[in-house]
């Protein structure tokens, strides 16, 4: 007899399980029925719709990539800036050496402050002794090559002095505010 009652307890669970995933299922139908590109919800907000063609004050676009690879897509770029109010943009360019320098040719001669490039760290051979040394050394010489490339820019930005420093065989790399307490500026 208590078999049996164990027997239909597990049978009553069991419908119970089958009965919510068919109803789970059914419900993904449904929703996969709406296909992105059909759906439109109605908004819940009720205000007046605002569409500014164009900021009010002069903006600074903080994070962007490299899609411009020709003088004229760059100039195509700083006239999309132009009409929707971006004053410079920082291009984030994981680049360095010969690549880093070719990149500041194409976007800082030409667009003088438009742009700030930001250039990426060198990682070859990075367990070499040196590798701190070399690294800081491209950071500086990649400084140098963009703020030669955008010698009058009108955006001031605060300078890092890199400084490279080794604790019990491993290598980091530190950065300081250019205006630190040691009095030590910049490189120039």
């Amino acid at each position: 007899m208590q078999k049996n009652r164990w027997l239909v307890m597990l049978a009553l669970c069991g419908g119970l399980a089958a009965q919510q995933r068919n109803g789970n299922e059914e419900a993904v139908q449904k929703v996969q029925a709406v296909t992105l590109k059909d759906w439109s919800p109605d908004s819940s907000l009720i205000v007046t719709e605002h569409h500014p063609p164009k900021a009010r004050n002069a903006a600074i676009d903080v994070h962007s990539h490299m899609y411009a690879k020709t003088p004229a897509e760059v100039a195509a770029w700083v006239r999309t800036m132009d009409e929707v109010g971006v004053q410079t943009t920082v291009v984030l360019t994981g680049a360095t050496g010969a690549e880093f320098d070719r990149l500041a040719e194409l976007f800082l001669k030409a667009h003088r402050g438009r742009f700030q490039l930001y250039c990426g760290l060198d990682t070859a051979d990075i367990n070499a002794p040196d590798y701190p040394q070399r690294a800081v050394a491209e950071l500086v010489r990649c400084y140098r090559k963009g703020r030669a490339a955008s010698a009058s820019c009108r955006t001031k930005v605060r300078v890092i002095r890199a400084a490279a420093c080794s604790r019990e065989g491993s290598a980091c790399i530190r950065t300081t505010p250019a205006s630190s307490h040691s009095g030590k500026s910049a490189p120039n």
